[in-house]
């Protein structure tokens, strides 16, 4: 555990818990050593030679400087050996599996967003379909009311111009008539009206 008695952290010390936290794990420190820095000593690197180990039940007495708890060298170099192997492997391969579940994730979730952009496309575009195949339906049959109106019209302009021919032709006969009656030719005068 560390205890900060300290508003300044000289960089000596921050190098120091650096490499060590780096180093080992804090749940693989055994034993802790504490090292007492007073705030106006100018911060030092504590040697590298092995201290006792403090008693299990022993605590430190709190002061004004910063108090650091460290594993003896011993012990941090088992850790080390311990760990160092193993961690950076497993720290990257579960890295590297968790970017591939990231980018699975994406790839993943950008299918989806197409498949479901291209159904809606082709649910418009079928829609579309029917809509054009509705509006040609309706065209042909409004096409072959039209055309069947016109054959009507045709015919029945067709049977007036006769009508009109066969009137013409029935004046031009009377006229005739009319006109050879006048003349004495009494075969050609109409029958007077029967008295009734």
């Amino acid at each position: 555990m560390i205890h900060f008695r300290s508003r300044t952290l000289p960089s000596v010390v921050t190098g120091l818990l650096g490499g060590l936290f780096l180093m080992a794990p804090v749940a693989s420190i055994a034993q802790i050593r504490t090292v007492d820095l007073p705030p106006s000593t100018p911060a030092r690197p504590p040697s590298l030679e092995p201290l006792p180990p403090a008693p299990q039940d022993a605590q430190p007495e709190p002061s004004q400087g910063l108090q650091l708890d460290l594993p003896s060298l011993e012990e941090a170099r088992r850790a080390d050996a311990g760990t160092a192997a193993a961690a950076p492997a497993r720290s990257l391969d579960a890295a590297a599996e968790a970017a591939a579940a990231e980018a699975r994730a994406a790839a993943e979730a950008e299918a989806a967003a197409l498949r479901a952009a291209n159904a809606r496309e082709l649910a418009a575009a079928e829609a579309q379909s029917r809509q054009i195949a509705a509006d040609k339906q309706a065209q042909e049959a409004r096409l072959t009311h039209y055309r069947q109106q016109q054959q009507e019209h045709e015919a029945a302009l067709a049977a007036y111009q006769a009508e009109l021919k066969a009137a013409e032709a029935a004046r031009q006969r009377w006229e005739a008539d009319v006109a050879a009656c006048r003349a004495g030719d009494r075969s050609r005068c109409s029958l007077p009206a029967a008295p009734r």
